[in-house]
């Protein structure tokens, strides 16, 4: 089979997926949608802490509950809270001068305040990552979440 890499590796990943349960056309789409955002230039957040995780047993998640995220950078975190129809963010430990909300329908500029804060309205449901760029022009991205 001659593909290109990507579709090589797209189809890969359906050959996976088909062998473990039958996957919709829909998820495999959505794969390769997130395949083609992804950059090897950027430097990428690990997410450290999400509180769904740190919900009481038999607690549901609802869209509306408040929820913290924290990704960790080498020298700063980015700290992000959904809150009601808000997205909240701030950075910790380093200056920024450009945030961006990627999703694979749209890439949105956030604005920035003091180099540290920034807000938007809150996204929908999908995968989404922030892209931030330091003072010093360093590019890097959150892990890839969904709300």
């Amino acid at each position: 089979m001659n593909l290109p890499d990507d579709e090589l590796i797209v189809e890969q990943l359906r050959s996976i997926l088909r062998d473990s349960v039958e996957a919709p056309d829909e998820v495999v789409t959505e794969l390769r949608e997130l395949f083609e955002l992804r950059s090897d230039d950027d430097v990428v957040g690990e997410l450290v802490s999400d509180s769904f995780e740190q919900l009481p047993c038999g607690v549901r998640r609802r869209a509306g509950l408040e929820r913290d995220l924290t990704f960790a950078f080498e020298t700063f975190d980015v700290v992000i809270r959904l809150d009601g129809p808000d997205l909240l963010g701030q950075v910790l430990g380093d200056v920024v001068t450009r945030v961006q909300l990627v999703s694979t329908d749209a890439t949105v500029e956030l604005d920035v305040a003091d180099g540290i804060a920034f807000a938007a309205a809150r996204p929908g449901d999908g995968a989404h990552r922030l892209v931030v760029t330091t003072a010093d022009g360093s590019r890097l991205s959150t892990e890839w979440f969904r709300l």
